[in-house]
């Protein structure tokens, strides 16, 4: 969306609504922001749980390369003695 967009979507907003109603955390359910609600929870949640899913999975994975490299040094140090 670019900017445009951006500014016709805001006053669609302030046009629509009452002083009172804006700023509700209602209005995310309305039909107006709806879809806009729901993409950016399943954006948020889908970057959220692949951070941690990676943070997770990287000290897996260095420590299977550290065990693997630690295995090699000591038989590299064993054939130099």
């Amino acid at each position: 969306m670019g900017l445009g967009g951006w500014l016709s979507l805001v006053r669609h907003a302030f046009r629509s609504f009452s002083q009172d109603q804006r700023g509700h955390p209602k209005l995310l359910f309305s039909r107006s922001y709806l879809r806009t609600t729901l993409q950016l929870w399943v954006l948020w949640f889908g970057t959220a749980l692949t951070y941690y899913g990676m943070v997770l999975a990287s000290a897996e994975i260095l420590q299977l390369h550290n065990a693997k490299t630690a295995g090699k040094n000591v038989h590299r140090v064993l054939l130099h003695i």
